[in-house]
């Protein structure tokens, strides 16, 4: 399963994949009212830098940055994405919203592109979690029944 959106939100998170490895699939988008666990809203955290530096921002707007979703692009070559946050604004009640451009896998070694290894990996991780929310896991309200007494 390819996950190419994650967007959370204060009172729901999306998800949506698609359906199979086909050229042709259907995108299908899971939606949740559950909380999300701290772990899975921290790891969207760790990308703040990345929005910082690909959208040349000084390094102060990550104290009210919050990141809030990923868009993931699978080419050939790897994988693209767009990276959107919020950051809160002390004039006003609603945040200013932001988008990084595409961020485009490296195509050749000629052309260095912002993708980098270490950006994909924290992209890899934060869909693996995603994957996990969608069963059940990385939600605040923790598990039913504790694993040991099954």
């Amino acid at each position: 399963m390819k996950i190419t959106k994650v967007k959370i939100k204060s009172c729901d998170t999306e998800i949506a994949y698609l359906e199979s490895e086909a050229k042709d699939s259907k995108e299908v988008v899971f939606k949740s009212w559950d909380l999300q666990a701290k772990e899975f809203l921290d790891a969207l955290q760790i990308l703040k830098p990345y929005v910082i530096s690909a959208l040349e921002l000084p390094e102060d707007y990550g104290e009210t940055l919050n990141v809030r979703g990923l868009t993931i692009k699978y080419e050939e070559e790897g994988i693209g994405v767009v990276i959107s946050a919020i950051k809160g604004l002390s004039t006003l009640s609603a945040p200013l919203c932001l988008n990084t451009p595409y961020i485009p896998p490296q195509r050749n070694e000629n052309v260095t592109t912002p993708m980098c290894e270490d950006l994909e990996y924290d992209v890899e991780k934060i869909t693996e979690m995603a994957r996990k929310f969608m069963q059940g896991q990385y939600r605040a309200q923790g598990q039913l029944f504790d694993e040991d007494k099954k």
